[in-house]
């Protein structure tokens, strides 16, 4: 009768020792996974934008639509960018 509830003991910890140890390995992979974005609360995907460089100031703007950094000497055409 002993060795029964040993035995049950023994694979009841067994069981949940290996649980923790799956939900550890889970949480540590989703951690090493920098690149991957941040998950928002309606469950959808950050957007990126491409961006180019100002050559004069160094600002980096929008590709698809480049407004002006502010400077009277930027040679990006369009609306000041905020």
């Amino acid at each position: 009768m002993l060795v029964k509830w040993l035995v049950l003991i023994a694979i009841v910890l067994i069981v949940w020792f290996g649980y923790r140890h799956f939900q550890r390995v889970v949480e540590l992979g989703q951690r090493r996974d920098p690149a991957a974005p941040a998950p928002r609360a309606d469950g959808s995907a950050a957007q990126v934008e491409e961006t180019v460089r100002c050559d004069r100031c160094g600002a980096f703007v929008p590709a698809r639509e480049p407004g002006r950094c502010g400077r009277p000497d930027c040679p990006f055409l369009g609306r000041p960018t905020p």
